[in-house]
């Protein structure tokens, strides 16, 4: 009886996470903070937004989200943008609206340009330095460019629906 109200309180404490987006990273941690949450703090502030997509059964996954991140948070690297984390198997819906990959982890940095929204994806594990460099915005892949109407119908839409 004991065990199953401990469990319970423990559940009940990590349901209770707080959203602190950009409090976390000025203390260099990786902000906890919903997809709908960020996006509405990307455009309210003009700070591109950081999705991580993965899922808790996935290695690499893991990784990125406990360990490289938060040493690119102790670095400084969150600082400027918004973060998310999107789980693929429990948004399963908004995870196909974002993504344009077949395998994860991924993350995806949407900034607004003079030609619209700008994409850059990086997939799979990566080390700390390229992750942080990705986020700044300094990575090697090429942004997607797309008219400004379809990726804010994406985002606003499913933002609406969160």
């Amino acid at each position: 009886m004991m065990s199953l109200i401990l469990a319970a309180a423990l559940q009940a404490q990590v349901a209770a996470v707080p959203q602190d987006g950009p409090e976390a990273a000025a203390k260099n941690r990786v902000p906890r903070t919903d997809y709908a949450t960020a996006l509405k703090r990307s455009k309210a502030s003009g700070r591109p937004l950081v999705v991580m997509l993965g899922a808790d059964w996935c290695p690499a996954c893991v990784q990125l989200k406990r360990s490289t991140l938060p040493q690119v948070a102790k670095l400084g690297g969150m600082k400027g943008v918004e973060y998310a984390y999107v789980d693929i198997d429990r948004d399963d819906k908004l995870a196909d609206a974002l993504t344009r990959a077949e395998s994860i982890p991924q993350l995806i940095r949407f900034e607004k340009t003079k030609k619209g929204w700008a994409r850059d994806l990086l997939v799979g594990a990566q080390s700390v330095k390229r992750v942080a460099a990705f986020i700044r915005g300094k990575a090697e892949p090429k942004s997607e460019e797309q008219r400004p109407d379809d990726l804010a119908a994406v985002l606003t839409g499913w933002a609406k629906d969160s």
